[in-house]
């Protein structure tokens, strides 16, 4: 009996002892929990920080392509709140190529494990659409089961903007570049026509003295066209002598317009002057004329049923054209040339209402003889292109399209060629 009570009373403390192990053992643990717990919180707070502050959007996306995470600047980049994008499809926020292409991808990388970089459209809220670069990484559990792709992405807008503003200053330069050998040619090639072909006009003004017949007579016509084109050649090359003077542009517009006006008139197109107060800058008056002669002639002949052309002169200001009665105006946005934005040049802009001018064309109206004029030589653009570099200035063109008018700006140093 009494050895029967000794077991049970130690059984009894071996228990006793047991269960007040146990409950150390389990007050530790939960200590260690609660300990490695807010360990990770505080880890997971300062990796959602990193996340959020990111200069790049970051976000994840689960297997059935739902975002589960987006950070600041992804809701800050495309106009969206951090409620409205979890939960949304992730095809919904990538332009429908984008998407095709990144869905491929993402199988991909769910196989096989890699990681992916590809150049994309994001679209905003708003359907404005952004240039990114997107670099995506699957993420697997301990087991290798997938769990969701992590993506960096970055905004590459004003990268690809430079990209292009390069691509076409580039081809600019390549144009300017093909117009000067151009121009080489054709002065050589005037000098070498020219010669002989006033041996034949010559001749054939002796033959007319006695022989007024009709053939001699249309030598005689072709052969002045032929002249014609030579002075033209001669002009885009730079070969004829400038006589540069001080000189109101506003005085030059005048006279040109007091030259091609009554054509105007007869043709129904109104004239709208926006004069602005210019100084006097140095030009060769006569070839300047001969510039807006151009320009108000391709006007003419773009508006066969009537219109208007606005004529519109100023002195650019922090890039806007200064009116000198205390307004300004924003010159148009594109040009085929590019424009500095300085007080020391003046514009003048001949803006028509008339057919327009096909996109495509945009590149090629100062090439030496484009035209798309049955009638046309395609060397009035030309020269007057030629005329304006001498000058030290810019001429270029503007156009919406077909039937959305056009207009031409010339761009000119208030100090002279």
């Amino acid at each position: 009996m009494f050895r029967a009570v000794c077991a049970s009373c130690a059984a009894w403390s071996v228990a006793g002892i047991l269960r007040l192990f146990n409950w150390e053992i389990r007050g530790k643990l939960k200590e260690a929990k609660k300990s490695l717990e807010t360990r990770l919180l505080e880890t997971e707070k300062k990796y959602q920080d990193i996340l959020d502050n990111s200069s790049d959007i970051v976000h994840s996306v689960d297997a059935a392509g739902f975002i589960i995470f987006a950070n600041k600047k992804e809701c800050e980049l495309l106009g969206y709140s951090k409620e409205e994008l979890i939960g949304k499809h992730i095809k919904e926020i990538y332009s429908s190529e984008t998407w095709n292409d990144m869905e491929k991808g993402f199988e991909t990388i769910k196989r096989l494990g890699m990681s992916f970089v590809r150049n994309g459209k994001m679209v905003k809220k708003s359907g404005e659409k952004l240039d990114v670069e997107i670099q995506s990484v699957a993420i697997y559990d301990e087991n290798r089961n997938f769990l969701r792709t992590r993506s960096i992405i970055r905004d590459i807008t004003e990268r690809k903007q430079a990209e292009k503003e390069k691509e076409k200053l580039a081809a600019q330069l390549l144009h300017q570049a093909k117009l000067a050998s151009v121009g080489e040619l054709a002065a050589g090639l005037a000098h070498e026509i020219g010669n002989p072909l006033q041996t034949i006009l010559g001749n054939v003004d002796l033959l007319l003295m006695d022989n007024k017949s009709e053939e001699l007579s249309a030598i005689k016509n072709a052969s002045i066209h032929c002249k014609k084109i030579i002075e033209n050649l001669l002009d885009f090359s730079r070969q004829r002598e400038m006589n540069f003077v001080q000189e109101d542009i506003n005085n030059i517009v005048d006279k040109a317009l007091s030259l091609y006006g009554k054509q105007l008139e007869l043709k129904k197109i109104k004239v709208i002057r926006n004069y602005g107060g210019l100084p006097k800058i140095t030009v060769s008056p006569s070839h300047i004329e001969q510039v807006f002669l151009n320009i108000i002639t391709n006007a003419q002949k773009s508006m066969p049923k009537g219109g208007t052309l606005t004529i519109t002169t100023g002195k650019l200001v922090n890039g806007k054209r200064e009116m000198g009665d205390g307004k300004t105006e924003q010159p148009s946005t594109f040009y085929l040339l590019p424009f500095t934005d300085s007080p020391d040049f003046i514009e003048i802009s001949f803006k028509d209402t008339g057919l327009g001018i096909p996109k495509e064309n945009l590149s090629r109206l100062f090439e030496p003889f484009f035209t798309t004029k049955k009638d046309g030589t395609g060397l009035g653009l030309a020269v007057s292109y030629g005329i304006v570099k001498q000058h030290g200035g810019e001429i270029s063109v503007f156009s919406d399209g077909e039937n959305k008018g056009a207009e031409f700006v010339v761009k000119l140093s208030t100090w002279g060629g």
